[in-house]
């Protein structure tokens, strides 16, 4: 997912979608879509049914490592930490 997809299917540009979500929301589109991803990783580690690979790869991110160092800079704790409380 990117801006770039999202703008496509709306017919509308990338910086007008930028624009849009900064004027709105008050955020950018990519912090988000991390904050979003990131909201969901958690309730998945805490369901503790799936391996952070699995998540990783569920909440968007091919690469599981990128995904605990972009989990840890969100919430303090790599995955593994947050699933142990």
């Amino acid at each position: 997912l990117s801006v770039e997809s999202v703008a496509r299917e709306l017919d509308i540009s990338a910086s007008y979608l930028m624009m849009l979500f900064k004027q709105e929301l008050g955020t950018t589109f990519n912090s988000y879509l991390t904050e979003y991803r990131i909201k969901t990783a958690i309730k998945l580690v805490k369901k503790n049914e799936y391996k952070i690979y699995e998540i990783s790869e569920m909440v968007g991110y091919k690469d599981s490592d990128y995904f605990t160092r972009i989990f840890k800079k969100v919430t303090g704790v790599t995955p593994k930490k947050y699933m142990k409380g």
